[in-house]
């Protein structure tokens, strides 16, 4: 990779709330990480265990700024910033839907960055409780998905 576009997608990260960046191309990985203050351990990328970090004022689809509460089940939030998506394609089913059981493992949704699809998977069994993001809609890391209700 040419050494002013890796220095461009540094200055991406820099300037953008993205917390890490992966680009595979022609055979080159390129994996840029910003240290958090918040988190002491590094991210697992492409990991179904989300990472626990504050997120500001997660909205609803509604537009209403809740924060879920995690008592009546699991949160699963975003890993990384992109787009998310609960389907495959435009013109397929949604991976799951509100109550719906979903099993440890489980394909919830996909987040879209860098035309990247990266898969998250439920870590839990449950039931889909509710969805907290509309397909299409931009995402940050640490925003709630979903509940899953034990």
């Amino acid at each position: 990779m040419e050494l002013a576009r890796l220095k461009a997608l540094i200055d991406l990260v820099a300037r953008s709330r993205i917390s890490e960046l992966e680009i595979t191309e022609a055979g080159e990985r390129i994996r840029i990480c910003r240290a958090s203050p918040l988190s002491a351990s590094p991210a697992t990328p492409h990991s179904s265990q989300p990472r626990h970090e504050p997120a500001a004022e997660p909205q609803r689809p509604g537009g209403a700024a809740e924060a879920p509460d995690e008592t009546d089940g699991h949160i699963v939030v975003a890993p990384m910033f992109g787009i998310f998506h609960r389907a495959p394609s435009p013109d397929s089913a949604p991976f799951v839907e509100i109550g719906q059981i979903v099993v440890p493992g489980q394909k919830l949704c996909i987040i879209e960055a860098m035309k990247t699809f990266n898969t998250i998977g439920s870590d839990v069994a449950g039931t889909v409780a509710e969805i907290f993001v509309e397909s299409g809609q931009e995402i940050e890391a640490g925003r709630p998905l979903l509940r899953i209700a034990p």
